[in-house]
């Protein structure tokens, strides 16, 4: 079941508040993204602070499986892992990760937030020039709530 239109529980209207204050800093890693892709010749990239010692910021990119990793590589621009640090503060649910991935042909960035349901709902804020492609993308999920924020931004709120 797919749900369109307005918020339906606090937390997906607080992420879209958030989103909306913060979204320069959305676009900022969007740019470095799709930057790296680009400049490198890969398909998708990671990014990802939980798994450090040393609280920095590391990007990976992966092959077509999704399952093999080259070699992290550290953030080094400054006002991007600023715009990090600002999505890593989001109070009532936790950023995960982020990155890209490849899908009919078009680009998908996405933000992932509270992937493991500690604060009730999982919900993931994407960029995609194209929505069909997004719903294609996401049309595993058994039931959850799109919601378009402007220009290529959608946040999807998952149920458990």
């Amino acid at each position: 079941m797919i749900v369109y239109s307005v918020c339906n529980n606090s937390k997906q209207g607080e992420a879209i508040k958030e989103f909306y204050k913060k979204k320069e800093a959305y676009e900022d890693i969007r740019k470095f993204i799709i930057n790296e892709i680009q400049e490198n010749e890969q398909k998708d990239i990671t990014i990802d602070y939980t798994n450090t010692t040393d609280n920095v910021w590391y990007y990976y990119f992966s092959s077509a499986d999704r399952m093999s990793f080259s070699e992290s590589c550290p953030i080094l621009d400054k006002n991007v892992i600023d715009s990090l640090d600002v999505l890593k503060e989001i109070k009532g649910t936790r950023f995960d990760f982020c990155g890209s991935v490849r899908y009919k042909k078009n680009k998908i960035i996405y933000f992932v937030y509270d992937k493991e349901y500690a604060f009730d709902r999982r919900y993931n804020i994407y960029w995609c020039e194209n929505i069909d492609t997004l719903k294609l993308y996401i049309q595993g999920e058994k039931k959850y709530t799109l919601k378009k924020l402007g220009e290529n931004w959608y946040y999807v709120g998952f149920e458990k």
